[in-house]
């Protein structure tokens, strides 16, 4: 076979094989934006705990321990600042979030008042979230996450305190199903929360991505992010990006 004829027919291949995204997309019901309702929490927590969409479900109907413990976690977050909480829904079925707040030390203040903390402590110590010792240590950690405790600075110029600080708007975090990735929802789940978050008065936003993730620190730098600092906690080594919102943010989607 020639490389000619041989360059025609992979051409030809990969022609049939986007005729059938295409007709696949144009199969699966759209994809809808909104914020998110109570009865989203299960769904939310679930994309916390799973990636694929079986696992999600598998989740929602009969979940474990560390689902419960998204679950009370995003009901928090729904109850403290519920406009920041985004979904895309296809199908009726939660396939991505994007939680985001104005005021990222109003919302730790409103989640660590007084009695919050100890409900998660009781709650697994009294087995919701499970009775082993290494889950009753992700408990733990996850609270201590979740309530932005033991953070260490390790910027490059000594100073103290976790950098970035000084931006009050940030993206908590967003999810989107495997299956339902490079489809362009986690870019507009973004754009739903820069929307949010310009009209609550925010002029800059921040967000936290593990240093070793280079997907996703690729793809919000599409997204016009840029690096402002790092920090390490018990997760690991986390970079702190920034991005303004006086200007619409440019690039593709890669999640």
């Amino acid at each position: 076979m020639s490389a000619e004829t041989w360059h025609s027919g992979a051409e030809g291949a990969a022609a049939a094989e986007r005729a059938r995204d295409t007709a696949t997309e144009a199969a699966e019901p759209p994809v809808r934006y909104r914020r998110a309702r109570a009865e989203d929490v299960p769904w939310v927590a679930a994309l916390h705990v799973e990636g694929a969409l079986s696992g999600v479900r598998r989740e929602v109907a009969c979940g474990g321990p560390r689902h419960r413990l998204y679950c009370d976690k995003v009901r928090a977050l729904l109850e403290v600042e519920p406009d920041g909480l985004r979904v895309a829904e296809c199908g009726g079925q939660v396939v991505g979030f994007v939680q985001a707040t104005r005021d990222d030390a109003a919302l730790k203040r409103a989640i660590r008042r007084p009695g919050r903390l100890l409900r998660y402590l009781a709650a697994g110590l009294t087995g919701r979230y499970g009775r082993d010792p290494e889950a009753l240590r992700e408990v733990w950690r996850r609270v201590r996450s979740f309530f932005g405790l033991g953070r260490v600075s390790v910027q490059a110029d000594g100073a103290t305190g976790v950098p970035g600080d000084g931006c009050a708007a940030r993206i908590v975090s967003i999810v989107v199903a495997e299956e339902m990735r490079r489809r362009g929802i986690a870019r507009r789940l973004m754009e739903e929360a820069f929307a949010y978050l310009r009209a609550a008065g925010a002029t800059e936003v921040r967000l936290e991505v593990l240093t070793t993730n280079e997907a996703a620190l690729a793809a919000y730098r599409r997204q016009g992010f840029e690096r402002a600092g790092r920090y390490r906690d018990e997760r690991g080594e986390w970079w702190i990006m920034r991005r303004s919102l006086c200007e619409a943010g440019a690039g593709e989607d890669s999640r």
